[in-house]
């Protein structure tokens, strides 16, 4: 990604969110800056990959795309966190320490 003779990033991970969240976490990782196209795949059959390298997707046209699976994955851990946490408090609720094992 980062050598001089590529000027064009395709993200060809799995069409949907989470594809698109996996993709965008390595680009910021790498820390790089070229233009990126998305390749959407819905079929694995050679027609089907030749049609989408010839028609592939802008970066503007995904952003939406991104910024959702980003919302959903931040949700997804505050909901986890705030979940373990009251049902941890939930189900403790009642229990004892019996008063001869302090």
């Amino acid at each position: 990604m980062k050598r001089d003779d590529v000027d064009l990033i395709v993200n060809a991970c799995d069409a949907g969110r989470e594809g698109e969240l996996i993709f965008r976490y390595l680009i910021r990782l790498a820390g790089v800056h070229k233009p990126l196209q998305r390749l959407w795949l819905q079929s694995m059959t050679f027609e089907s990959i030749r049609s989408a390298f010839e028609h592939l997707r802008s970066d503007r046209e995904m952003i939406p795309l991104a910024e959702a699976a980003v919302c959903r994955s931040e949700s997804d851990w505050l909901v986890g966190i705030n979940a373990t946490r009251a049902m941890t408090a939930f189900n403790s609720k009642g229990w004892r320490v019996p008063a001869d094992s302090r």
